[in-house]
């Protein structure tokens, strides 16, 4: 519930506080050009009336920038879509991860894991699974992609992440080296994965007696014809 509050007030909050920002500059703008046509001499009615000409045109030509803004904002991100693969709409991922054996190493300092910003944009979530090796010095490689979905641009990010990486051991003992690590990134945008179910759950109706009374002849009949 809060997270569908979440995306719903914030949306309605920006909207709301853009027609009170319009409504005083269009309140400012009028009062601005009646006391200047008022000043150079011009009647009240015609000050008025010009004042509403240019508060109209005021408020058609920021809607129209807004819807222009708008629109070259959603082919711009379409064309990411496009180039990078990604999937129409949004899409969320449900990760349940298997039995996975400890990798001996630490990542020393702060891993550095970025989200996809056309995929971040336009809700899609994604996971990727990568297989590598951690080198005498700490770095990764022989990096591999053994799983990516929906799109390879996440198989980028982790890949990115990964190289960016210094691997620490540990245990005292320390690893040997050589060993290939499997390690899933998924990446989730915070509680699309957990809304709730939309719709209404249909429940099965009990069998009626016509019903059963009828299903119970049928099976006569047809136990009476085979003997």
């Amino acid at each position: 519930m809060f997270v569908w509050a979440a995306q719903k007030l914030w949306p309605l909050i920006l909207r709301t506080t853009f027609f009170i920002l319009l409504f005083i500059g269009v309140v400012v703008l009028q009062g601005a050009v009646v006391t200047g046509l008022r000043a150079a001499g011009w009647s009240p009615g015609a000050a008025l009336s010009l004042s509403g000409v240019v508060v109209l045109a005021m408020v058609l030509a920021v809607h129209f920038a807004v819807r222009f803004l708008r629109q070259r904002e959603e082919k711009r991100l379409d064309q990411q879509r496009q180039a990078l693969g990604l999937p129409h709409g949004p899409c969320c991922v449900v990760w349940t991860p298997g039995p996975q054996e400890q990798i001996p190493w630490d990542v020393d300092g702060q891993f550095q894991l970025n989200y996809p910003p056309a995929a971040q944009q336009l809700k899609v979530e994604g996971v990727a699974v990568v297989e590598f090796q951690v080198g005498p010095d700490g770095l990764a490689k022989n990096i591999h992609c053994v799983d990516v979905w929906p799109a390879p641009v996440f198989y980028d990010a982790a890949v990115t992440a990964i190289r960016a990486a210094r691997f620490k051991p540990a245990t005292e003992r320390g690893p040997r080296f050589g060993p290939s690590y499997r390690v899933p990134f998924v990446f989730r945008i915070r509680g699309a994965s957990r809304r709730p179910d939309a719709g209404h759950r249909v429940k099965a109706k009990p069998a009626t007696l016509s019903g059963r009374i009828a299903a119970e002849a049928v099976r006569r009949l047809t136990n009476r014809q085979s003997t």
